[in-house]
């Protein structure tokens, strides 16, 4: 008999939505709904401005990153990023679930 994959969750009361929107409206607080510099570099996980461009120019980074005319630096919106980091977060679950067998 083959063994279900258990999903372990640390806020199993949480829905996926519920956590997206959570994210998205703490990001937007506190940065604004769009981001750029550091805290950019910092929600993408990234150590510095050198990675996340590396990123970018390997097609590496699945989160719409943007420019403004007239503007320096890169660019991405709060509910972007707010998804991106569940979609992370979910595809993490999935993977330690069946590296149970």
């Amino acid at each position: 008999m083959q063994k279900q994959p258990v999903f372990i969750s640390p806020a199993p009361l949480r829905s996926e939505i519920e956590l997206q929107h959570c994210l998205e409206v703490g990001i937007t607080e506190r940065y604004g709904p769009v981001v750029s510099g550091e805290p950019l570099l910092r929600l993408l996980a990234f150590k510095n401005q050198d990675a996340m461009r590396r990123a970018i120019n390997r097609g590496r980074l699945t989160v719409p990153i943007f420019t403004i005319e007239h503007r320096r630096g890169k660019f991405a919106l709060a509910t972007d990023l707010a998804e991106w980091l569940i979609v992370q977060r979910s595809s993490a679950i999935f993977n330690q679930a069946w590296q149970v067998f």
